[in-house]
């Protein structure tokens, strides 16, 4: 229970950071970056380490899943999608998404090159401080909503954008949910 409390207490603390850094440090070795953990009677693995991040996005796909309790979680939020689900409906939407990503599609620079502008804008004279994790969010958000539905919401325009806040709401909420179990 240590660390789901830990992982709460820093999500409340915005340091997940922090927490992430403990527990990578009871890995076996400095370079290894994978931990093991029994949380409430559930095996859980976590990882940063680059090699073990491919082989579950790509080179060995098929052997890994997100299971039941993480669709559980997080369906009210993002529905039986591509981000919740396995095996032939993750399938299926990603089939839905593939024309997304198309080589013309990607290579539309345009939508990154217009949000990239404003970022850099945003980010402040040489030697003043800027809080960039709060941009690269605005960013991420802008870019996303206009490549994928076709207009940004325009986080990056103004410091109270409703969709920004509620969205960053709601991801904060949800991920309390899922650590918490």
């Amino acid at each position: 229970m240590d660390v789901v409390v830990r992982f709460v207490r820093s999500q409340l603390r915005h340091e997940d950071l922090k927490t992430w850094l403990w527990l990578y440090s009871h890995s076996n070795t400095e370079e290894n970056k994978t931990v093991e953990c029994n949380i409430g009677g559930q095996r859980m693995i976590f990882t940063a380490d680059p090699d073990n991040i491919r082989a579950v996005l790509a080179s060995q796909f098929d052997d890994y899943g997100k299971g039941e309790p993480f669709h559980e979680d997080w369906k009210d939020f993002l529905g039986d999608s591509i981000f919740t689900t396995d095996g032939q409906q993750w399938s299926e939407s990603r089939n839905l998404l593939r024309p997304l990503f198309m080589k013309n599609r990607v290579r539309d620079f345009e939508i990154f090159e217009r949000h990239t502008q404003k970022l850099i804008g945003l980010i402040g004279a040489k030697g003043q401080m800027v809080d960039i994790s709060e941009l690269f969010y605005s960013y991420t958000l802008d870019t996303a909503t206009d490549y994928l539905l076709g207009a940004s919401v325009n986080s990056l325009d103004t410091e109270d954008n409703d969709f920004a806040t509620y969205f960053d709401e709601v991801q904060r909420v949800q991920s309390l949910v899922a650590r918490a179990g």
